[in-house]
């Protein structure tokens, strides 16, 4: 297996926080801000498969990706995959909107995290990170649903944490998982 992999996102922040730990991995890293397909699918996991496979096979490469959803019980799991673009159409007020009147505030994130070679089926991870929406906003940081959604074990959500607990927030321990799995493939 090649020791370079190419990690395609548009996300610096993504990349930066991946490289922590490929620094010490004995693989290169390298980061490729390219237009990337994505099938229409509510599971994440779906989502990243689809899309590493396609990227692997165009770049003739083996490529890593990563892709997150935002599930909310009450509204049957939705955004879900979708999480971006309908956080962009509606924004904060429009999930605090969209739980009025719902008793049941569970939500949670999902991370999925793949690698494909060249002519091989794409290996995933997926991790939860389960919380609850609160009624009103909380914080000056973050994204959108950063303001109302309370990680499990907290008071408060994620916006109104100190910034180093709010980053460990998105770190879905993925990344030591993946390694271990490209070392495994490497013996």
């Amino acid at each position: 297996m090649s020791k370079e992999i190419v990690f395609v996102t548009g996300n610096e922040k993504k990349f930066f926080a991946a490289r922590k730990y490929f620094d010490k991995s004995g693989f290169n890293l390298v980061r490729m801000k390219v237009d990337c397909p994505e099938i229409q699918d509510m599971d994440v996991s779906n989502v990243v498969k689809f899309s590493v496979k396609f990227m692997a096979e165009k770049l003739k490469k083996p490529v890593i990706k990563s892709d997150q959803g935002f599930f909310i019980e009450a509204l049957n799991g939705f955004p879900g995959a979708y999480m971006h673009d309908v956080e962009a159409a509606i924004g904060k007020h429009g999930f605090k909107r969209l739980m009025e009147g719902f008793k049941n505030r569970k939500a949670k994130f999902v991370e999925a995290l793949a690698f494909c070679r060249p002519g091989y089926d794409p290996v995933v991870f997926t991790s939860e990170k389960p919380g609850t929406l609160a009624k009103d906003f909380e914080g000056s940081e973050g994204f959108g649903i950063d303001f109302l959604f309370i990680p499990a074990g907290e008071k408060h959500p994620a916006a109104a944490l100190l910034e180093e607990k709010r980053l460990r927030l998105y770190d879905f321990g993925l990344w030591p998982k993946m390694i271990k799995h490209l070392n495994d493939k490497e013996r």
